[in-house]
């Protein structure tokens, strides 16, 4: 639950609905975030020396036609930049505790396969 000082209107919008992405979306302070809730893949998950690390994809679960800013269009399950605000990643797999890592999207690598690499050292 998405809850706290500040926090309001917390939806869930239509899975259905391809022409808006995202888990959730949360009015916080005036302004509204959108979250897309990911899991480790749990065939990278690994020890390292600096604790933990791991990768999550992030594509849609739904192939659609998606509009390219030179005109073109491409079919993928791929979501795109900026389609979501924060990526909520599940890091369940690195300490059998239910936590969260919530990068902002901006923050994220951009990779033409789209994955995103934590390590425990980022869930402290």
């Amino acid at each position: 639950m998405i809850e706290g000082p500040g926090v309001s209107n917390v939806l869930k919008p239509d899975d259905h609905d391809r022409r808006r992405k995202g888990d959730r979306t949360v009015l916080y302070r005036g302004r509204t975030f959108i979250f897309e809730s990911k899991s480790l893949q749990t065939s990278t998950v690994a020890r390292a020396a600096e604790g933990w690390t791991g990768r999550a994809q992030v594509d849609a679960s739904d192939r659609r036609e998606v509009a390219l800013p030179d005109g073109s269009s491409v079919t993928t399950t791929c979501l795109r930049r900026g389609e979501f605000d924060i990526l909520a990643v599940n890091v369940f797999e690195f300490s059998q505790r239910w936590r969260f890592v919530l990068p902002r999207t901006r923050t994220c690598p951009r990779r033409r396969i789209a994955a995103t690499r934590l390590t425990s050292a980022s869930t402290s």
